[in-house]
């Protein structure tokens, strides 16, 4: 493999993760939003869950409630429905105190029940985090769209919340555009310079446009606000890889290990990079590692196939090339690889059959002289 395929694969672990969400293949599929969520406490400048503001978002905050206990507990059509009802909840009048999303005939009702009681729609103190948590949901579910419209509703109900710049950022990140992406980032980072998240993701994105020597400041400044974050070393440890400095890498995915010794990614990488440093059999021994956690992983059974090669286990280098093309049917190292395994393994057969047809006539002769 060359360096650039190798640096391709190891990259690809890495990207898939953004601070602030998880990616959903399909609707009906079960999904946890709950681990890396850019803000867990949810939230607001200026808000105390614990406290109503005003007695008439009594009931704006049951809706958020509601969403919020569907949402941990993974029930995400619930969810959706509860923060919508949170979203166009406006105090009791002479409407029953929540509209419709596609009435129109609600939607005008209500501007002029607004109108009327001299009340701005922006006031509901849970709208912004509903529109931000619903949108957090529409990311997971790759519906970009839907969750850039909510997030941009959640900041024109509140400008100064940071956490819908950095999701915001991760659509633009997804969509390749960089620029973008650093300046919401760099937004999020001006309202709450506290959050690692946008530092984190900032840093992917330089990455990404190879400029490295900003991702490590980046990280750094991730590091000082939380330290204990496995996320922030696997990042700094890509820009190693990146730079080809492969000790630095191994002492960042040393401290990612101590912090979540169960993440088979870290040992796979951290196998890479003795692999290229030529340190085999500690290269072996992370493969290995990654494998008994995860043995779905075509590229670390490519990798310890090519270990075992190199010991002459020739029957387990097979088996590993062949469990990897059953993984990845497509995959060109396990292809490669187990095609020519194949096919030295067949020339030495015939060498060897070769070599005994010389070796029997003279075996034969020193017999009949003695």
């Amino acid at each position: 493999m060359t360096k650039r395929l190798i640096l391709m694969t190891i990259i690809s672990l890495f990207l898939s993760v953004e601070i602030g969400h998880t990616n959903i293949n399909s609707s009906e599929e079960k999904f946890d939003l709950s681990n890396g969520e850019i803000n867990p406490d949810y939230h607001v400048p200026g808000l105390d869950l614990n406290k109503v503001i005003d007695p008439v978002y009594h009931e704006a905050k049951v809706y958020f409630e509601k969403a919020e206990n569907y949402y941990k507990a993974g029930n995400y059509e619930k969810a959706l429905e509860y923060y919508t009802k949170c979203i166009y909840y406006f105090p009791k009048s002479d409407s029953d105190g929540y509209i419709d999303e596609e009435d129109q005939q609600s939607k005008t009702h209500r501007l002029k029940v607004i109108k009327s009681t001299n009340l701005d729609i922006k006031a509901n103190p849970y709208r912004a985090m509903a529109y931000k948590q619903r949108g957090n949901i529409y990311l997971a579910m790759n519906q970009l769209e839907k969750a850039k419209k909510d997030y941009i509703n959640s900041l024109k109900a509140n400008p100064n919340y940071a956490e819908p710049y950095n999701n915001i950022g991760i659509i633009y990140f997804r969509s390749k555009l960089h620029d973008q992406a650093i300046e919401n980032y760099t937004k999020c980072i001006e309202l709450k310079s506290t959050l690692w998240q946008p530092f984190i993701n900032r840093g992917i994105v330089y990455n990404a446009i190879g400029e490295y020597d900003l991702a490590l400041k980046d990280f750094e400044e991730a590091i000082k606000i939380n330290s204990n974050i496995p996320i922030t070393y696997i990042s700094r440890a890509q820009t190693y890889f990146l730079m080809f400095d492969y000790e630095k890498s191994i002492e960042d995915l040393n401290k990612t290990i101590n912090l979540d010794p169960k993440n088979p990614g870290t040992y796979y990488s951290r196998g890479f990079a003795y692999f290229q440093l030529g340190q085999f059999q500690q290269a072996f021994q992370d493969f290995d590692r990654s494998l008994k956690i995860n043995s779905r992983n075509p590229s670390a059974l490519v990798f310890r196939g090519v270990l075992y090669y190199r010991m002459k286990k020739y029957e387990l280098a097979q088996k590993d090339f062949e469990q990897a093309i059953k993984l990845d049917p497509t995959n060109p190292h396990a292809n490669r690889n187990l095609k020519r395994l194949k096919a030295e393994v067949e020339q030495k057969k015939m060498n060897e059959k070769v070599i005994n047809r010389i070796e029997k006539p003279v075996k034969r002769e020193e017999t009949l002289k003695t």
